[in-house]
This record gives C-alpha cells, structure tokens and sequence, in this order.
C-alpha cells in the first residue's frame, strides 16, 4: 500500500483544498494519470498519481483541506507491464460524471459539446438516448437549477487574500486624501514616449516620490518600524482567481517603458494564474489603479506591512475656469493616498502626496 500525499505546487505553499475527485475508490489508476483536482493558493491543478495500481481509500473527500504532505488516499501498487500507457483524463462536469454512473455509461463514448471538448450532462443525455438508455429529458431549467447556488470553501487563493488583507484594515489607523491633477501634460508626454501605462507613471512618480521623502517608506513588522532605502512597489493586478499584488524590485530605477512591460506582463501572468505568493513579497508600497473602469476616488486597503497605498483613478476632461474668465477642458487625473496614521503623520503623507502630483503634472521630470 502506498500513499498519495498532497503536493506542494508553490514555495510557500501550506495546504489545498480537493475540488474534485476525477478516480473512484476501487478503479484503477495509473503512473501519471491524473486522479483529482487540487485548488491551492495560487491556482488549481491536476495531481497525477506517483503509482500504478487501484485506488483503495479516499481519506480527503471534495471540499476538504489538507496540509502539504498529507495523506489524501491509498493505492494498492500493481506491476504492470512497461507498454501500458496511462489513461487520458475525460473533462466533463461533475453533473455529467454522476449522471453517467447513474446510467452506466463510459464517457470515454461520450462526445463533450463544452469548452475545450468538456462533456456535459446533456451530451451524456443524448447519448443515451441514442442508444436506447432511458435518460430524463433535456430541460435548460433543470440546468440552471443545478448550477444555481455554488457553494466554496472559504479557501485557497481568496483565504490567502483575506489573510493578507485582514491586518490592513484590523489593525492599521486607515486616513485617506485625496487630490486632483493636471494630465494635460502627461498625455502629450506619454503620446511622445509610446503609450507608457498609466500605472507605470504612477508607479514611477512613487517611487522617485518616496526617495524625497523617505519616512513613508516604512513598513511595521513586529514591534519594529523598518525603514527601507530599496523602493520595491507592488501593483494590484486582477485575476480571474482574486486581487493580487506582484512587486517591481527597484521601481525608481526603471523606465516607464521598463514598468510598463513589467505591469503588463503580470496582467498576462495574472490571467493564467502563474502569479506565486513569493513574487508579493518584500515590497514597502502599493499602487493600485482602477482608473481604466472609470473609477474616479476610492480607498484601498493598505496592503501589510506597508504603511500606505496609492489609488490611481480615472483622467479625464473637466471644465475650468482660466484667470482671463474662459471656461476650458483641462484633462484631470484624481489621486488617493491612504496611510497608516500609527506609522505616518498627516502632513508628511500630504506633502508626499503633493510630490507624486507634481511628477505627474511634469513627466519629464520622472525621465531626466
């Protein structure tokens, strides 16, 4: 007998939840056939089986969490000859996998009509009336029902998100400000230097803001307040599986072109989970933008352990009175510092807030 452990995909990596069996106790398995689904903290992945034999207990079921390393099932080991290749793993949704128990059909027959070739209960349906099986009928309610109420273990990437995030509201003396900016010029700036990402001049503008005033670049770990001289950045990034936040490693020494690729590589990266925990760690300050969905203000979360985030918001055209008495458009960004009162006084946070404005306002200061 030997037994299938739950893996460590990711460094740092503690437990993962099982999503989904794709083996029944008493079938056969074989070497590097995938037998469940594992949801961990930065993704969910196949776990194939180290061995060849049958598949004696199931000790997590669906839903449960295990610790790296621990025990999930036991295989009863069989020697096989060296030809036999593993099976292929079938897609289908659990309501197509249950439904051809019920009946007792192979979905290795079954032609999947789903993404990607996923078998779905009415294939199994049409299938088994096309073989004289009785099934119960197609009904697009009855579907909808059944995917009606998903019920998630509080887990994986989101509890991790939550753990992050937690202390930055709990714990942190959250105050916000907020200010507005002229981007007329960082628009003609950005349309000259080929489209830089707005987050990467705010990115920018922080980190070469933080060199001028380095006691926001604190953060609390412990009992200490660490000041730090290195100016490494987080950006929010959305993905599919929650809010994360990768770090640019010496931001102030990167061009905008340079940020601009780093940001939009994790956008990329963040679509196809490759994201670890590791690459959010050791930075001193966040920057997040929701300007693109034309969010004007808002108030972050500060991200542990730093001591404050920006919140980029929308830039776009306002009416304003000129000194001759002419009503103008005049492009406005809006900006929103939130700092950690425990760590950092007002007026040192409205001045540095002050400083990333005037960055913003002379771009061709954040390129000399």
């Amino acid at each position: 007998m030997a037994e299938l452990k739950m893996p460590r995909l990711d460094p740092v990596m503690e437990e993962g939840r099982i999503v989904e069996w794709l083996k029944k106790e008493g079938e056969d398995v074989s070497k590097g056939e995938a037998v469940l689904v594992v949801e961990g903290e930065k993704t969910t992945f196949e776990v194939e089986s180290p061995y060849t034999g049958k598949l004696v207990k199931i000790l997590k079921k669906a839903g449960e969490i295990a610790k790296v390393g621990e025990a999930i099932a036991i295989i009863e080991e069989a020697e096989v000859p060296a030809k036999v290749k593993p099976k292929l793993r079938i897609k289908a949704s659990p309501a197509a996998r249950r439904l051809a128990r019920e009946l007792g059909i192979s979905l290795e027959e079954v032609k999947g009509t789903g993404p990607g070739g996923r078998i779905t209960r009415d294939d199994v349906i049409k299938y088994a009336r096309e073989h004289g099986i009785a099934a119960p009928e197609i009904s697009p309610k009855a579907e909808v029902v059944e995917e009606k109420v998903k019920r998630v273990p509080f887990a994986g990437v989101r509890r991790a998100i939550a753990r992050r995030l937690s202390p930055g509201f709990h714990e942190a003396l959250p105050v916000a400000l907020t200010m507005e900016f002229d981007a007329d010029k960082l628009l003609e700036h950005r349309k000259a230097k080929g489209r830089p990402s707005f987050t990467a001049y705010a990115v920018k503008a922080v980190a070469l803001a933080l060199k001028k005033h380095p006691e926001i670049n604190v953060t609390l770990e412990g009992d200490e307040l660490i000041y730090h001289e290195s100016v490494n950045i987080a950006v929010g990034v959305d993905t599919p599986k929650g809010l994360m936040a990768p770090v640019i490693k010496e931001a102030d020494k990167k061009t905008l072109k340079e940020l601009t690729e780093i940001i939009d590589g994790f956008a990329e990266r963040g679509k196809r989970g490759e994201i670890t925990v590791a690459e959010q760690s050791g930075h001193s300050f966040t920057v997040t933008n929701l300007g693109a969905l034309g969010v004007a203000y808002f108030t972050p979360i500060i991200n542990p352990p730093d001591a404050a985030i920006l919140a980029l918001g929308t830039v776009k055209p306002q009416p304003f009175l000129t000194e001759e008495g002419e009503v103008r458009l005049k492009h406005i960004g809006h900006l929103t510092l939130v700092f950690d009162h425990r760590l950092v006084d007002g007026a040192p946070a409205a001045r540095f807030l002050q400083t990333i404005k005037s960055f913003l306002e002379n771009p061709e200061e954040l390129e000399p």
